[in-house]
C-alpha cells in the first residue's frame, strides 16, 4: 500500500507505504522479525516472546486489540463430560498458574472468572476460581469418585480427544502436554489430534466430533458482541460459536437482557448472574485473560495505544 497524498490529516501518514506479508509458520514469522525482513509481527505467538525479549533490537508491545480469553471447551454431550462434577474436577486438576508462567509466558492474567477483567463493569467480583477450583489432584479425584466415574483395571477412568489447530494457537499443544501429566493422576487419558484449519472447524463447530478443544476467543470488549456466542443455544453449530453444546435457557435469557439494557449499570447485574451460573456449570475451563501482543523492531513507534484494532498506522513511524 502506498501513502495517500490526500489523506484527511495534514502531514500524515508518516510512512511512505506498507508491505504486508503472509507467513503461515510461527517459526518463520519469528525468523523474519529477527532477521529484519519485517518490522512487526502481529498476533505474536506466546512461545516466541522469550526470544524477542532477549533480542536487543526487538520489543514486545501490547496490541490495541480487544481482550481475549484462553480456554478449554468441553463437549458436554459426551459422557462423562455431561456431568458438571466431572468438568469441575478437570478444572481442579489443571494448574493454571503453571500454564500462565510456562506456556503463556505471563502475558495477561490467570483467569479467575468467566469474563475478562478488562471489561471491568461486567465482572462478578464474588467469583474467584482460585477459591472455587484450586489446583488439587486429591480433591479432583474425590469429585470424580463422587460422580461415579470409576477407574478401570488399568487405573483409567475415561479418555478425551483434544482436537486442535495444527498451525494456529500452537501454545495449546504445550497446554495439552501439561494436561496429560496432571489428568493422568486423576485417571483421565488425553489424546492430542492436530489438524488443518478447515478440518478443525468442521470437526469442532459443525460435527462436534471432539471431546476437548482449546481456543483464544476475543471478547470484542463487550459480552454481547464476543462472549454470548460461546454459550447461547442459537450459537451451537456456528463457526467460533458454542462448541461445548451448552444449553441453558436461563443464561440465554440473561444474555438477552444484558444486551437489551442501555447503560453499564443496568447491564452489569445480568452478566454477573450469567457468570455465577457458568462458574458452577463449567462448560468451558477458563485459563487466562489477555490482550494480544506484537513483536516489533525497537525502531517502530507510534502504532500502539491510540485506538482499538490493529494499530493506528497513520501515526506509525520508523526511527532512522
Amino acid at each position: 500500500m502506498a501513502k495517500n497524498p490526500k489523506y484527511w490529516e495534514p502531514g500524515k501518514p508518516y510512512l511512505d507505504g506498507l508491505i504486508g506479508k503472509v507467513i503461515t509458520s510461527p517459526a518463520a514469522r519469528l525468523q523474519a522479525l529477527r532477521g529484519g525482513e519485517v518490522d512487526i509481527v502481529q498476533f505474536f505467538p506466546a512461545s516466541a516472546v522469550p526470544a524477542v525479549r532477549e533480542d536487543a533490537k526487538l520489543k514486545i508491545e501490547t496490541s490495541s486489540l480487544s481482550p481475549q480469553t484462553s480456554q478449554i471447551f468441553l463437549n458436554i454431550d459426551h459422557k462423562p463430560l455431561d456431568d458438571k462434577r466431572v468438568r469441575q474436577a478437570l478444572m481442579m486438576a489443571t494448574d493454571r498458574d503453571y500454564l500462565f508462567k510456562n506456556t503463556f509466558f505471563e502475558i495477561g492474567t490467570v483467569a479467575i472468572a468467566p469474563f475478562s477483567p478488562q471489561i471491568a463493569w461486567s465482572v462478578n467480583p464474588d467469583i474467584d476460581y482460585r477459591k472455587m477450583y484450586p489446583f488439587d489432584i486429591a480433591k479432583a479425584n474425590a469429585l470424580l469418585d463422587e460422580a461415579g466415574v470409576k477407574r478401570g483395571p488399568d487405573g483409567k477412568r475415561f479418555t478425551v480427544r483434544a482436537v486442535l489447530f495444527a498451525n494456529q494457537f500452537t501454545e495449546f499443544h504445550q497446554v495439552t502436554l501439561a494436561l496429560k501429566g496432571w489428568w493422568q493422576q486423576i485417571g483421565v487419558e488425553v489424546i492430542l489430534e492436530t489438524m488443518e484449519d478447515a478440518t478443525v472447524m468442521k470437526r469442532v463447530f459443525q460435527d462436534r466430533d471432539f471431546d476437548l478443544h482449546m481456543l483464544a476467543n476475543s471478547s470484542q470488549s463487550d459480552p454481547a458482541l464476543g462472549l454470548a456466542r460461546l454459550y447461547t443455544i442459537s450459537s451451537i453449530g456456528r463457526p467460533f460459536g458454542n462448541p461445548s453444546g451448552y444449553r441453558n435457557p436461563a443464561t440465554d435469557a440473561l444474555f438477552d437482557k444484558g444486551e437489551g439494557a442501555t447503560t453499564y449499570a443496568q447491564r452489569a447485574p445480568f452478566y454477573r448472574q450469567v457468570q455465577a451460573i457458568l462458574a458452577e456449570d463449567m462448560p468451558v475451563l477458563h485459563l487466562r485473560h489477555f490482550i494480544e501482543v506484537d513483536g516489533a523492531s525497537k525502531k517502530l513507534h507510534g502504532l500502539w495505544g491510540k485506538i482499538q484494532g490493529n494499530g493506528l498506522w497513520s501515526e506509525a513511524w520508523i526511527e532512522k
